[in-house]
C-alpha cells in the first residue's frame, strides 16, 4: 500500500511538471490569439464575446489538455502492466473493513479517469448492495476533470509545492470515500462482504503505441466536450455577465449575490460561487466560468489566481471542488444503474454538505497558520 501511494505521488508529480510546461504554451497561444482577434468585426459585443467569452473560456479549458493526456497515459501504463490488479488484491482486506469487496477497488481506480464508466463497471460486482455502495462512493474519487482543475489551480497557488498539495488532496479524497463507505455500510446499506478469489495477470511491458492511442481517444472525448458543452457554457456566462449593460456584472451578478451569503463563510467571491454551479455540468466548466467572469483575456487564468487569490481561500476552494456534487453525466448514470431518484438526490445533497463541512473545517484549522 505505501508503494501504491508512492507511485501515485510520482504520477501527480510527472503530470504537474510535464503538463505545466505544455499548458503554459497553450495559455500564451490563446492570449496572442485574443490580441489578434480583439477588433476583428468592429462590433464591441461580438468582439468581446469572441475574445472574453469563447477564446478565454474554451481556451483555458483546452490548456488543461496536456494534463489530461499525460494522466491518461500514466494510468493506462499502470493498468496495462498488470499492477492495478495487484493493487486490488492487496486492498481486499482493507475494503472488507468498510463493507466492500476487493473487486470494488477496480471501479474506484477507473474513477480516476471518469466516474461514468467506473460506475458502469460496478455491474461486475456480485451483489446489489456492493454495487450500490461502490457507485455512491465513486464520485468522491477525483476524476481526470477534477484533477486537472486542481492541478491548474494548485500550480498557480503553490508553484513547485503543487505536487505535494495535489497529493494531499488526493489522499483527502480517498479518506472521504472510505468514510462515506463506512457510514453507508453502518447505516443505509448494511451487508457483510464475502472473500475474493482472483487470478493475477503476469507483469508485462505495455506497448507504447497502445498507450498513446488510448490516451488520444480519451483526449478526443475531452476536446469534444470543450467544443460543445464548455463552448456553450462560456457563451452563456459571457452573455449573462454582459447584459443588461446598466448592471455591473450583468444579470449573472443577481444569482451570485443571492448565493454569495451561503459561501461567504468560506471566503468565496461571486465568480467562485457561480463557477461552482457551472461545475455541475462539467468540472472543466469551473475553469471556463472563472476565466470569463474574471475576464482573463489578456493574462492567463493561472497568473490571475496566483496574484488575486489568497492561498488559504484557494486551497479551501480546491477542497470544495474535490468533494462536492458529481457532474450531471455521473448523476444520470447513477440513476440508470440504481433505478432510483432517491440515491441521486442523496449523492448530490450529501456531497454538497460534506464539501461545505470539510472545507470550513480546513479554513478554521489552517487559518491559524496561513
Amino acid at each position: 500500500i505505501p508503494v501504491f501511494f508512492g507511485i501515485m505521488f510520482l504520477l501527480f508529480t510527472a503530470t504537474y511538471f510535464v503538463g505545466n510546461f505544455f499548458a503554459s504554451l497553450f495559455e500564451d497561444l490563446f492570449i496572442k490569439l485574443n490580441g489578434f482577434l480583439a477588433n476583428i468585426t468592429g462590433n464591441v459585443f461580438i468582439d468581446s464575446m469572441i475574445t472574453e467569452g469563447i477564446i478565454t473560456g474554451v481556451g483555458n479549458v483546452l490548456a488543461l489538455l496536456p494534463y489530461i493526456f499525460i494522466m491518461f497515459i500514466l494510468i493506462q501504463l499502470l493498468e496495462d502492466s498488470g499492477y492495478m490488479a495487484r493493487v486490488a488484491f492487496i486492498m481486499d482486506r482493507f475494503m472488507h473493513k468498510i463493507g466492500l469487496h476487493g473487486r470494488s477497488f477496480i471501479p474506484l481506480i477507473m474513477g480516476f479517469g471518469c466516474s461514468v464508466p467506473a460506475i458502469m463497471a460496478t455491474r461486475t460486482l456480485e451483489t446489489k448492495a456492493n454495487q450500490l455502495k461502490t457507485m455512491l462512493i465513486i464520485p468522491f474519487v477525483p476524476c481526470s476533470a477534477k484533477l486537472t482543475v486542481i492541478v491548474l489551480l494548485g500550480s498557480a497557488l503553490f508553484s513547485k509545492n503543487a505536487p505535494f498539495v495535489i497529493f494531499f488532496l488526493y489522499l483527502l479524497s480517498i479518506v472521504i470515500a472510505i468514510f462515506s463507505g463506512f457510514i453507508l455500510n453502518k447505516t443505509l446499506i448494511k451487508e457483510k462482504s464475502e472473500g475474493m478469489i482472483m487470478e493475477l495477470p503476469d507483469y508485462r511491458m505495455p506497448q507504447i503505441k497502445n498507450l498513446f492511442i488510448r490516451a488520444w481517444m480519451q483526449s478526443k472525448e475531452y476536446l469534444l466536450k470543450a467544443g460543445t458543452l464548455i463552448f456553450l457554457i462560456s457563451v452563456i456566462m459571457f452573455i449573462l455577465s454582459y447584459f443588461p449593460t446598466n448592471v455591473e456584472g450583468g444579470s449573472i451578478s443577481y444569482i451570485g449575490r443571492f448565493l454569495h451569503p451561503i459561501f461567504k463563510p468560506l471566503d468565496f467571491d461571486i465568480p467562485m460561487t457561480i463557477s461552482l454551479i457551472t461545475g455541475f455540468f462539467a468540472k472543466e466548466a469551473v475553469i471556463a466560468s472563472l476565466s470569463v467572469l474574471y475576464n482573463t483575456s489578456s493574462i492567463p487564468l493561472s497568473e490571475f489566481v496566483s496574484n488575486g487569490w489568497h492561498t488559504l481561500t484557494g486551497l479551501v476552494y480546491m477542497i470544495f471542488i474535490m468533494i462536492y456534487i458529481p457532474c450531471v453525466a455521473t448523476a444520470i448514470i447513477i440513476y440508470k444503474e440504481s433505478q432510483s431518484v432517491k440515491w441521486v438526490l442523496f449523492t448530490i445533497v450529501y456531497s454538497i454538505l460534506l464539501a461545505y463541512i470539510v472545507s470550513f473545517a480546513f479554513k478554521l484549522i489552517l487559518g491559524v497558520f496561513l
